[in-house]
């Protein structure tokens, strides 16, 4: 499935390093998909902060651990939290 180009400033999830916290800001791709991340609380305004790589990966959010696979359904944009650099 090709998504659309992200905002300037804008980094996919799975691209977060180890520790590093984000806000989401935009879920891209199938609804059903959409709707399934946001039912794990990955929506638009959440803080997602990186707990683990190795897939599944580990994720934090807004405080809450959730195992995340990464797939072609969705696509999770971020924005780096102040005092973090891509």
């Amino acid at each position: 499935m090709l998504l659309k180009s992200p905002a300037v400033g804008l980094i996919p999830l799975s691209d977060l390093k180890l520790n590093q916290s984000a806000r989401v800001v935009e879920l891209d791709g199938d609804e059903s998909c959409r709707h399934r991340v946001e039912e794990m609380g990955i929506r638009t305004g959440a803080t997602i902060q990186m707990l683990r790589r190795d897939a599944p990966h580990i994720i934090s959010v807004d405080g809450r651990r959730v195992s995340f696979r990464f797939n072609d359904c969705v696509q999770v944009w971020v924005k780096l939290l102040d005092g973090y650099r891509a």
